[in-house]
């Protein structure tokens, strides 16, 4: 039936009611923008969470160089009390090998800190990288847009925001994301400064402007998350910092954080990860401190060790041993005169080396085999003359003394050997 013309402007009119009504759908109170502030504080977490990784390595570092302290005091004890140096007291054997047990147990820890370490900084940096890609997705969608329509709102006034100068923990001046950098940082980092910033009390204005950012819904209408069957229901970002549904944006889009992190696991994992780390690497062990002291320059204040003859290896009964604290303060002037010493000569690790390849020196002194595996036998004054002869090889410089002598090899190097004649004398 052919339409009047009534008709025809009836249906003109429909027509443009709908058109009005379809363009003025995104003047809802959906699709609000979000004030700064909440972005703020996220970005100052996440500065945070990046500084994990230095504290990480500043304590894998700390943790390697009293294993090497304990390493070095054990030897220079060692070598000053030699035999041939002075006379070793059951006191100072039971030292010696208190620092040897001492070094290995924390050569132990520091393999369970270096698992606990690698992984708060794995955790503290997944999560500083959700929040850094989830700022940067709102200020690009703030930064490229004209004043009718952005997503972060300045929190003074109703204006979009103008630069990323507030969210510098996550982007660059120009918007970019912002990297973490290497190194090592002793200063815990404060990853739980801002727990309490996303409470009701603390929220402060957190919606701005209606009808400005299509991120901030997910309905089919005015939301940026349409698919062909309607809309995809609830998003969130910010690893749960931020949730969004088909209805209006409220002040409840932060998740309150005040109590526990468990609405945003990544950050749950980040900080239970970081704060195991502290623990185990501030807790410390007293028995270490103690023995660490020997390394000072002035006079300390020791505490006695109790320990076992089993414990310190020294036999498998279980006989009491007692360090006390004037053997620990003797010990110590000990090796800060050895090691005064060897300074001012060739230095102290020339000094270690030396004592290293004696003993490697002496302890190859093993018999080789001959016909039917019996082992040569050995006069008591071949194996004097042998044992003199690796004390005098490990020797240089002006250390080969008698019954030593320094004798020129092929190569034109000198070597310091023992002089066979002297040494009956």
């Amino acid at each position: 039936m052919e339409k009047t013309s009534h008709q025809h402007g009836c249906t003109l009119a429909a027509a443009t009611a709908a058109i009005v009504l379809l363009t003025a759908q995104p003047s809802s109170a959906d699709s609000k923008a979000l004030k700064v502030t909440g972005f703020e504080k996220l970005c100052e977490t996440s500065t945070a969470l990046k500084a994990v990784t230095k504290f990480s390595a500043h304590k894998i570092i700390e943790w390697h160089t009293t294993v090497k302290t304990l390493e070095d005091l054990a030897a220079d004890l060692k070598a000053a009390t030699a035999p041939r140096n002075g006379t070793r007291s059951k006191q100072t054997v039971a030292l010696l090998l208190w620092l040897q047990k001492q070094s290995r147990a924390n050569t132990n820890e520091l393999a369970s800190l270096a698992k606990k370490a690698t992984f708060a900084a794995t955790a503290s940096a997944y999560a500083a990288g959700l929040f850094d890609q989830t700022t940067e997705i709102f200020y690009s969608a703030t930064k490229a847009s004209t004043s009718n329509s952005y997503c972060l709102e300045q929190e003074s006034n109703t204006n979009k925001l103008a630069a990323a100068t507030p969210l510098e923990g996550c982007l660059t001046a120009e918007g970019a994301l912002k990297l973490p950098t290497e190194g090592a940082d002793q200063t815990p980092p404060k990853v739980d400064k801002n727990k309490k910033a996303y409470s009701e009390a603390n929220r402060q204005s957190v919606l701005g402007q209606d009808s400005k950012c299509r991120l901030t819904t997910t309905d089919n209408t005015n939301g940026g998350y349409v698919h062909s069957h309607g809309n995809v229901g609830t998003v969130t970002w910010a690893g749960g910092y931020l949730t969004f549904t088909a209805g209006d944006a409220t002040a409840a889009a932060w998740a309150d954080t005040s109590e526990n992190y468990d609405k945003v696991p990544p950050m749950k994992a980040a900080s239970k990860a970081l704060a195991e780390l502290k623990e185990m690497a501030t807790a410390g062990n007293a028995d270490t401190k103690n023995v660490l002291k020997l390394a000072e320059a002035e006079k300390q204040e020791f505490t006695e060790i109790t320990t076992t003859e089993a414990d310190i290896g020294y036999s498998s009964k279980d006989t009491e041993v007692k360090i006390k604290p004037e053997t620990l303060e003797a010990a110590r002037k000990i090796i800060k005169e050895y090691r005064t010493k060897e300074t001012a000569a060739d230095g102290l690790d020339a000094a270690r080396n030396k004592e290293r390849l004696m003993e490697i020196s002496t302890s190859t002194l093993a018999s080789t085999t001959k016909n039917g595996g019996e082992c040569p036998q050995v006069t008591q004054d071949d194996k004097s003359d042998a044992k003199k002869e690796a004390e005098c090889n490990a020797k240089q410089g002006s250390d080969c003394k008698p019954p030593c002598k320094v004798v020129e090899e092929e190569d034109d190097k000198k070597k310091c050997t023992l002089d066979k004649e002297q040494a009956k004398n």
